[in-house]
């Protein structure tokens, strides 16, 4: 497990993800996601960059977990932009992001 900037990050290989033109990710990082509109962004987009500048293939799976501010509208927006990112929406509560 890794911490980056105060978000948990869990790792593990999934299946080839139709989304990604059939490709395999070679990463898949896992994002529960509450309330957090002011970062999530540029977070978003740091990531996604560095993954691209170490030709890194990854899917990131932000799990929106009933945040009361705009985290989803800004998920779903980046979601229909970039093609490894996934948004799933989960009840509020812990563990709920991982059960998913």
């Amino acid at each position: 497990m890794i911490f980056v900037k105060n978000t948990n990050l869990t790792f593990h290989v999934l299946q080839p993800n139709r989304k990604m033109n059939n490709r395999v990710p070679q990463l898949s990082v896992i994002l529960p996601i509450h309330n957090e509109e002011e970062g999530i962004e540029n977070f978003l987009l740091s990531l996604i960059r560095l993954l691209r500048e170490k030709k890194i293939i990854a899917e990131l799976l932000c799990v929106e977990n009933g945040s009361t501010d705009n985290s989803l509208l800004i998920l779903r927006s980046l979601e229909k932009q970039y093609p490894g990112l996934e948004v799933i929406e989960s009840q509020k509560g812990w563990g709920n992001a991982v059960r998913k």
